[in-house]
C-alpha cells in the first residue's frame, strides 16, 4: 500500500508507534532527496519521554493523527 500518511521534513521522526506500543514497525519510509536519519534505542527514548513530559506528550498527538490518516 502506497497511502501517503505524513510528510517528513528536518527534524521530524517516525517508527514513534513501534516505540510507544510495542513491536514491529509496520510503515515504510521513502525520501524524495537526500537524507540523514539518526536510530534512537527504546531505552533513550523512554528515559526522553520521562525527562521531557511535554516531549512524550507531543510524540503521542503525532502518533495519534498519523493512525487516524491510515484510517482514512
Amino acid at each position: 500500500n502506497d497511502k501517503v500518511v505524513a510528510k517528513l521534513e528536518s527534524g521530524s521522526f517516525f517508527g514513534e508507534t513501534a516505540l510507544l506500543e510495542g513491536g514491529v514497525r509496520t510503515a515504510s519510509v521513502r525520501a524524495l532527496t537526500y537524507c540523514e536519519t539518526y536510530r534512537l534505542a527504546k531505552s533513550d527514548f523512554d528515559n526522553l519521554r520521562t525527562k521531557y513530559p511535554n516531549f512524550d506528550l507531543k510524540v503521542r498527538k503525532i502518533m495519534e493523527e498519523r493512525l487516524h490518516q491510515i484510517k482514512k
